[in-house]
């Protein structure tokens, strides 16, 4: 008898004895035959053990022969007893089981190609009665010398049963208890061969061979395009620009940012950058990150309109973890030449996330990041080291590749190897290849009451230090003020009255809470704006970042076939999102983030065939109406004023009607020249 065989105890319990590691896993290693008899069977524990044992060639050597109930329902054993032949139901009870194994579920690639291959062998056991279920829990395991050992348990075969339940097995050996391992060996012989009276049995017939063969297909042909068939330079001529940009990061050693205006088609031009990659190599691992999770639905689309498939790993994703695993143990083992993974930041700097890379370990591997400033957070810095030993090649793509953190930005750059290309808004829309744009600054101001509310909440920052407070505890009193007023939403509905309100657009508001100017209303901005905005007809929908994946597919579906023509947001679609017929901005509510400015704008400028000039409808908040006898700027609405200017002037420098634009900007740099050169100075000293 083998040492494993010889080395088992007597008695194994479940919340004492882990049943996978110290008993189905070794024994299976060294066994050439596994005969089960259980009540249950469920293809999660063989999954499972597949996965422990993939690097052996336990699977490719073991015969396993299972015998358990299809679980009849009551009605199946009601239908038996009213006198329906037995193998009528009995098929159709098999086949109701392979159905409800879809293509979802984690076990079915595994278990029907073992079922093809002809590793494991499925019995389905009712009685003649009709009245009971087959609930025997025994099984067989022989090795390569016939020695064989039984086991009689309180489990069945299924994952919950040897990992969650409180289960006891006990084993014989032939060479301790030779008759109590024959019994239950003959006893297995007699069930499969259909001898045991009073039990019926039904093999795998043609139907279901038929309908699993069905199954098997697909599996193939998605495992087909997982490993290599994946294409873009093959199918679509690239711009001049896209090309160089490749050129550019292969002559860097397959490093670099690339640095390309919104809608510019930086999703194309990384994965043909990937596709130039991979046919220099045997084998490829490329792990795309991005910020959101529409995005992760966006660039799977693209992958899969090229023939390729990925593995998609978020919140929103059943059983990625088990996907991720057995597609980077092919790669690992040489089974595959190319495994695509599109992930959020979150799962990506995951502990369980990054344990997986560290573990597999594979060679060559590429690190593709969108919206690549976003990859600068604090936590994925920390391991930028680590990163640099998994990933030998690494691409990071954004309109804004800066932070406003200049460390940040720093070693971000760092860590990518340079910016390799750049790309920019006014190129691409000389070229053609962005939307022309108007901008229209509407120029709001406080009123009284907001004002005073304004400059006391600025000050109040201020007492206790001759320098003035972090940026963040200022921004938070100007969103509570400027960026929820309910002045922005009036004039708003003024606006979309002159205008078609059917135009296709984005309204971009607050997080907070709307005021009116003197009370802070429970009610939220982007509420108030959805009621006001359909009482005058638009159909709308608000769009934000807790949705989930299938609602937010639903949402923009909607709007790409006009069955909605406003989508109400506050950040989720300041990134990456791809709605090309969008042709409108409103914008309410904004905060100092360059980035933010440049992604809204990418927003509405996708070209598409007959799309006319968009526009930007920019509800810009000053302190003061400047035109008024009684302005009198102060050093509290400097920051306010720096900051609607500084979106002002990015969003004027590529319209169309920019220098109509400029008059207004300067007018409003003269009225506040001392107090934002005396805010300007004190930010300089604090440097």
């Amino acid at each position: 008898m083998n040492t494993i065989y010889q080395a088992l105890k007597e008695r194994y319990l479940s919340m004492e004895d882990d049943l996978i590691y110290d008993f189905y896993k070794p024994v299976m290693y060294c066994s050439q035959q596994y005969k089960r008899m259980a009540g249950y069977f469920s293809s999660n524990l063989i999954n499972i053990l597949y996965e422990e044992l993939k690097e052996t060639d336990a699977f490719e050597n073991i015969k396993i022969k299972i015998i358990c109930s299809p679980q009849l329902s009551n009605s199946d054993k009601e239908d038996i007893l009213k006198g329906f032949a037995y193998k009528k139901i009995m098929e159709e009870n098999v086949i109701n089981t392979i159905d409800s194994l879809n293509l979802e579920d984690e076990g079915l690639p595994l278990i029907t190609n073992l079922i093809m291959k002809g590793i494991i062998d499925i019995r389905f056991i009712v009685s003649n009665e009709g009245n009971g279920i087959f609930h025997s829990k025994e099984g067989i395991f022989s090795d390569f010398d016939n020695n064989k050992i039984a086991f009689i348990g309180s489990n069945n075969e299924t994952l919950s049963a040897v990992k969650a339940n409180f289960e006891t097995t006990v084993i014989f050996k032939d060479t301790e208890n030779s008759m109590m391992v024959d019994s239950i060996d003959s006893l297995f012989d007699q069930i499969w061969n259909n001898e045991y009276p009073n039990l019926y049995q039904i093999d795998i017939t043609e139907t279901i061979a038929n309908k699993i063969n069905l199954i098997n297909s697909k599996i193939n042909s998605q495992k087909k395009l997982i490993q290599g068939k994946f294409s873009i330079l093959n199918k679509i001529n690239l711009y001049p620009y896209q090309t160089e940009a490749i050129e550019n990061w292969e002559n860097n050693n397959y490093k670099g940012l690339f640095e390309m205006a919104t809608g510019t088609g930086k999703t194309i031009t990384a994965l043909a950058s990937q596709e130039t990659l991979k046919k220099e190599l045997d084998k490829l691992l490329t792990i795309i990150v991005v910020p959101q999770i529409d995005l992760v639905s966006q660039w799977s689309e693209e992958v899969e309109n090229f023939g390729g498939r990925t593995i998609n790993c978020n919140s929103d994703e059943n059983n990625w973890k088990l996907k991720l695993k057995n597609e980077m143990s092919k790669l690992k083992r040489n089974k595959a030449e190319e495994v695509i993974v599109i992930t959020t930041i979150e799962t990506f700097k995951s502990k369980y996330f990054q344990k997986i890379l560290d573990n597999y370990a594979i060679e060559n591997s590429l690190l593709i990041a969108d919206e690549v400033h976003t990859f600068a957070a604090n936590q994925l810095v920390k391991i930028y080291d680590n990163l640099d030993k998994i990933f030998k090649f690494k691409l990071g793509v954004s309109a804004t590749p800066f932070r406003k953190n200049e460390t940040e930005t720093r070693k971000l750059i760092e860590f990518f190897d340079d910016i390799i290309f750049s790309y920019s808004l006014e190129d691409a829309i000389k070229n053609k290849y962005l939307n022309e744009y108007e901008y229209y600054p509407i120029i709001l101001s406080f009123s009284n009451e907001e004002l005073h509310n304004y400059r006391e909440g600025v000050a109040n920052l201020n007492a206790d230090s001759s320098e003035y407070s972090g940026y963040k505890e200022i921004e938070k009193v100007t969103s509570t003020i400027a960026n929820a007023s309910s002045g922005k939403i009036y004039k708003l509905l003024e606006l979309l009255k002159k205008h078609d309100v059917s135009n296709p657009k984005i309204v971009y508001c607050s997080p907070g809470m709307y005021n009116d100017g003197i009370n802070i209303h429970e009610q939220r901005h982007i509420e108030k704006v959805q009621n006001e905005l359909g009482n005058i007809g638009c159909k709308l929908r608000v769009i934000k970042s807790g949705v989930n994946a299938q609602e937010r597919e639903e949402i923009l579906n909607q709007f790409k076939s006009k069955d909605l023509d406003t989508l109400l947001a506050i950040k989720c679609l300041d990134q990456g999102v791809n709605l090309k017929s969008v042709t409108h901005a409103y914008i309410l509510s904004s905060t100092d983030s360059l980035t933010e400015f440049i992604q809204r704008r990418g927003r509405i400028l996708r070209i598409e065939k007959n799309k006319p000039v968009s526009k930007i409808y920019d509800l810009v908040m000053l302190p003061q109406d400047i035109s008024s006898t009684n302005f009198y700027p102060s050093i509290e609405d400097a920051y306010l004023v720096s900051r609607e200017m500084r979106r002002m002037i990015e969003y004027n420098k590529s319209s169309n009607n920019k220098i109509d634009n400029e008059i207004i900007i300067e007018e409003i740099q003269n009225k506040y020249y001392e107090v934002l050169e005396e805010y300007n100075a004190k930010a300089r000293s604090r440097k």
